[in-house]
This record gives structure tokens, C-alpha cells and sequence, in this order.
């Protein structure tokens, strides 16, 4: 459920983030005109920035601690799958 809640946080950041971009260039949506924002709309910037170093799971970000509970879960159910399938053989 820690993993839901972060994940939908910091997607809706970035949507956020896309949003403003868009009203900040007055709904154009051409890509190639859309080139140094770092510039024109700082705070932007460095939303964007967290959003995304929380969706690549860096630490200290929310994403980091949510992956890192869900990969400690599946290493054990990888463990305890792969021991029940080895003894599962019959000959």
C-alpha cells in the first residue's frame, strides 16, 4: 500500500509539472519549441526533478524506501518459490 501511495504522489507531481509547462507556453504543444525551461520556469524544474529521481527510486526519495520494501518482498517469495519448486521434482 506504501508503494500505491508514493507511486500515485509522485506520478501526479509530474503530471502536475507537464501541466504547468503547458499553460507556461501558452497550450503550445510543438516539442522542439519547448527547449530551456530550466530558465523560465524554475520551480518547475526542480518539481519535475524530484518526481522523476522519486520514479527512479534514488535515495532519499519516497521511491527509493517503497521499491526497496517491495524488492525485499520478493526476494523472499523468489526463495520460497524456488525452494518449492526444487523439491516439488519428482523422479
Amino acid at each position: 500500500m506504501f508503494h500505491l501511495t508514493t507511486h500515485a504522489f509522485f506520478k501526479a507531481l509530474l503530471f502536475l509539472g507537464a501541466g504547468s509547462v503547458i499553460l507556461g507556453m501558452h497550450h503550445e504543444q510543438d516539442i522542439w519549441n519547448m527547449g530551456a525551461l530550466r530558465k523560465k520556469m524554475p520551480v518547475t524544474f526542480w518539481t519535475f526533478l524530484a518526481g522523476t529521481l522519486a520514479l527512479a527510486g534514488l535515495w532519499p526519495f519516497s521511491g527509493f524506501f517503497s521499491k526497496d520494501a517491495l524488492s525485499a518482498r520478493r526476494s523472499d517469495s523468489i526463495i520460497i518459490f524456488s525452494l518449492a519448486s526444487a523439491f516439488s521434482w519428482r523422479c
